[in-house]
């Protein structure tokens, strides 16, 4: 089953520790909350582009910590993606 993960985004969590400590022995099992950081991306008419621009910045951040994770899992040796 997932687990709810806040405190990344607005509230600066460390996302290579979060991702390290929450991930299953699959490597997955992890919901990463980001509220603030996408809800209150912009207050003028680009709100959709610039909520967009978060959750991309987040889906990458999780994404590179999943790998550097995954690298020091096998020892430090490079990863093709």
């Amino acid at each position: 089953m997932p687990i709810l993960i806040p405190g990344i985004g607005a509230q600066d969590g460390d996302m290579e520790k979060t991702v390290t400590a929450g991930k299953n022995s699959r490597g997955q099992g992890m919901i990463i909350n980001s509220s603030r950081g996408i809800i209150f991306a912009s207050k003028g008419e680009d709100f959709a582009e610039a909520a967009r621009r978060e959750t991309e910045k987040l889906a990458e951040q999780i994404h590179i910590a999943r790998l550097r994770d995954t690298c020091n899992l096998a020892g430090g040796q490079a990863i093709p993606l």
